[in-house]
């Protein structure tokens, strides 16, 4: 899906360089884990996260709104591809066990997630 071109690869809200850096920090959202299925799959009108559920606005299952309701707030379209409901829960259940209340990015978890040759990892602190 792409996350993190916006949200960065320790979903820290940093993105990729070429991303606007203003993505959330997931690591920090106070969201729950039926909070996070339908941002993910609704998006959030009026912002640029994305909605991953291809049909989300053809009726009244995002927000209670559809495409006519929301006009210019509608979420876009993801870069990427859409998600099923399935992948949307799947993503939804990884966030809480691998991103959100990590704390800060460490070395260790730099080189679990990008592999060890990552040099840019040892700007990171070690784990304490």
């Amino acid at each position: 899906a792409i996350c993190s071109y916006c949200h960065g690869w320790a979903g820290d809200g940093a993105g990729e360089g070429q991303s606007s850096g203003g993505a959330a920090d997931l690591r920090k959202t106070p969201l729950d884990r039926a909070q996070l299925i339908e941002v993910i799959k609704c998006g959030i009108p009026g912002k640029a996260m994305p909605h991953f559920d291809e049909a989300a606005y053809t009726d009244k299952r995002c927000y209670n709104s559809t495409e006519a309701d929301m006009g210019a707030n509608k979420p876009p379209l993801p870069p990427g591809s859409v998600l099923s409901q399935r992948e949307i829960e799947a993503l939804a259940d990884y966030l809480q066990a691998k991103v959100i209340g990590r704390g800060a990015i460490t070395r260790e978890e730099c080189f679990e997630t990008l592999g060890e040759r990552v040099r840019s990892c040892n700007d990171y602190p070690r784990a304490p």
